[in-house]
């Protein structure tokens, strides 16, 4: 995006998050960039990342109650 002159808004920052994997890793390498670039997290942002820690805990809860 430098090459272009182009700086990312929170609006590129949620849509990265929809599209990255539900890992903690990539996840928190996605805030450490926002962070980077001064970009703050917006209420969408927020409610997105809880919905995939939702949905990531059911997945691996599911999993664990299978296994019994």
């Amino acid at each position: 995006m430098s090459l272009h002159k182009c700086t990312p808004d929170i609006k590129t920052f949620t849509q990265l998050l929809e599209a990255i994997p539900s890992t903690n890793a990539a996840e928190k390498e996605l805030i450490i960039a926002m962070k980077q670039l001064n970009v703050k997290p917006d209420l969408d942002f927020f409610n997105i990342l809880i919905k995939k820690k939702v949905i990531n805990f059911k997945i691996v809860y599911q999993k664990i109650l299978w296994k019994i």
